[in-house]
This record gives structure tokens, sequence and C-alpha cells, in this order.
């Protein structure tokens, strides 16, 4: 015979049991950053490809903050993206800041001085001479550790307003 009408639609069941929580994502990146690996170099040489390096005014090897005079910035970052563009816009006055991907109180801050750059050679990069402001709870960087650095620029200071009337006699 023929095939009977279809029947209700029976009631929702019960709720299931609630799934495990997830990893923990990646940090996210610091506003206006890439990411570079801290190296050491014995001298103001280019510090390699996605990677940057902190020195002291003469050039020497440091990782302690409050030492470096210079700070190297290959062009490519630890992703192999071309940051040229942004790393370019970097100028006299602005603000570098250094930050350990892993550890956010990890970090130093530096006044931009001069700006060299790019070396031609590949792969190139740039140097800048640079004054430390401050840092974290941490004084001093981790080689091979991966750090977010960004700037802020900052324009140069305003001239001096004129002096004001003088006041009311007491």
């Amino acid at each position: 015979g023929a095939t009977g009408a279809t029947g209700a639609t029976g009631p929702t069941g019960a709720t299931g049991a609630t799934g495990a929580t997830g990893a923990t994502g990646q940090a996210g990146y610091d506003g206006n950053s890439s990411k570079w690996e801290l190296v050491t170099s014995t001298s103001s040489t280019q510090p390699g490809t996605g990677r940057f390096n902190i020195l002291t005014a003469g050039g020497a090897t440091t990782t302690t903050y409050g030492s470096v005079g210079k700070i190297g910035v290959n062009l490519t970052d630890d992703k192999n993206a071309d940051m040229e563009d942004w790393v370019d816009l970097i100028t006299v006055n602005s603000l570098i800041t250094i930050r350990n991907t892993n550890d956010s109180s990890d970090f130093a801050i530096y006044t931009v001085d001069s700006v060299t750059g790019p070396a031609v050679s590949p792969p190139q990069y740039y140097e800048f001479a640079v004054t430390f402001l401050s840092d974290g709870t941490s004084t001093t960087g981790t080689v091979a550790d991966l750090y977010f650095v960004g700037y802020s620029l900052i324009g140069p200071k305003g001239a001096t307003g004129t002096t004001g009337p003088t006041g009311a006699t007491g």
C-alpha cells in the first residue's frame, strides 16, 4: 500500500555536557609593532634576517637595558615580512619599545637620537642611536627570545611661547 503521512516532530532533547576548555591562544601583538628575535653581536653589525640587536653606544654587546645606546633592526621580521616601509618611518625623537613576547613586564623604552640606514648590503637593517628611558621588572633582555619592537612618533619640541603680561601688584 501507500506510505503514510509524516508524523509530528518530537520534543527537543536535553542539552549536552559542556566541552573541555580550549588551549590558550598566542598573545596579540603590541600596537604598531612586529616581532624580531633578540641576538647579540660583537660589534655594530647587521643583526640578521628576523632579528634585532641591542648594543652599547660604543657598539659593544650588552643585554642590560640601561646600557643600550644602539638598536639594530633588520628590515625583515620573524615571519619573513618586509618591514622596510614601516621601519623607515622611525625618526629622531620617536620612542622605541621592545617587549618580550613571553612576558609583558619584560620591556624597555628608548628615545631615538639618530637614525642610520638602511644599510645597503643584504640583509638590510636600520641602526638607531638611542637614550634609555625606562624598563619593566626585568633589566636585561633574553637572547634568542622573540620581542615586539614598536615605536611611537614624537614630533619636535615646539617654540617657546611669548612671555605673559605682568600680574597686578598686590
